[in-house]
């Protein structure tokens, strides 16, 4: 089930009814309605019922920014507590790969569950720096 949606999709210059919305989302029509009760704007009351579509791009694209959690240098995503994390003392790891990618992993401070995302060698030294603190030389 896809949740996020291309906003540029909806062409500026054009209207459309809530059945087109949904055709062009390739999403239920109840869905479309769920969208309207959760803010997206009828152009007025009458049937059939239109959508402007600057006022469809606005809506989608303010809902996904919405589901997006903020990034702050020292947490990890954790996905038990919904929400970035801390990585408990002595649990960080970074597991390195044959390729340019990596993995960074820990334990969260407050559920004790592993967190981790991942990331590009480039960035092992500010991650360690970062979670490790300054590394002895």
């Amino acid at each position: 089930m896809q949740r996020t949606y291309n906003p540029r999709k909806a062409k500026s210059n054009r209207s459309y009814t809530l059945q087109e919305v949904a055709s062009l989302y390739d999403v239920n029509i109840r869905t479309v309605y769920a969208w309207v009760r959760a803010g997206l704007q009828l152009l007025d009351d009458n049937r059939p019922y239109m959508v402007h579509g600057p006022e469809l791009r606005r809506f989608l694209t303010k809902r996904q920014a919405a589901r997006k959690w903020p990034k702050f240098p020292d947490t990890l995503p954790c996905f038990t507590c919904s929400g970035p994390r801390k990585v408990k003392v002595g649990t960080f790891i970074i597991i390195r790969s044959n390729t340019d990618k990596i993995r960074v992993q820990g334990e969260c401070e407050e559920c004790g569950k592993p967190i981790g995302r991942g990331d590009v060698k480039a960035n092992i030294a500010d991650l360690e720096r970062r979670f490790l603190g300054e590394m002895p030389r």
